[in-house]
C-alpha cells in the first residue's frame, strides 16, 4: 500500500492530489466485493476466501511489479480494481474471525 503512491509520485510525476484519485479504483474493488464477502463468511467460513482473496490480490499486485513511466494508465486502473476486490476479501474475513474468536 505505501509503495503504489510513491510508484505514482515518483515514477510518474504526479502530484499528491492526483494520485490520490488514481488510487480511486482501489477503494471501488473494495466496495464491490465487501457485501458478497460478508455473506460468503456465513455460508463457506472465512479461510477459503482469504486463500482465494490473497491470490487475487496477487494477480492485481502482478502488472505494478512491471510498471514504468509509460505503462498505460487503464491497465493499472484495472489492475488496482482487481487488487482492491482482493483486499477487500482478505480485510473483511480477518476482521470477522477476530471478532468471533475474540
Amino acid at each position: 500500500m505505501l509503495v503504489l503512491p510513491l510508484y505514482y509520485q515518483q515514477v510518474r510525476g504526479k502530484s499528491v492530489l492526483f494520485t490520490g484519485f488514481l488510487l480511486i479504483p482501489q477503494g471501488v474493488g473494495m466496495l464491490l466485493t465487501r457485501s458478497w464477502i460478508g455473506r460468503l463468511i456465513d455460508s463457506i467460513g472465512s479461510r477459503i476466501i482469504v486463500v482465494t482473496s490473497l491470490v487475487i490480490t496477487i494477480a492485481g499486485t502482478i502488472p505494478f511489479a512491471f510498471a514504468d513511466a509509460n505503462t498505460n494508465q487503464i491497465l493499472l486502473a484495472v489492475a488496482l480494481v482487481i487488487r482492491g476486490a482482493g483486499l477487500g476479501g482478505l480485510f473483511i474475513p480477518i476482521m470477522a474471525s477476530a471478532y468471533i474468536e475474540g
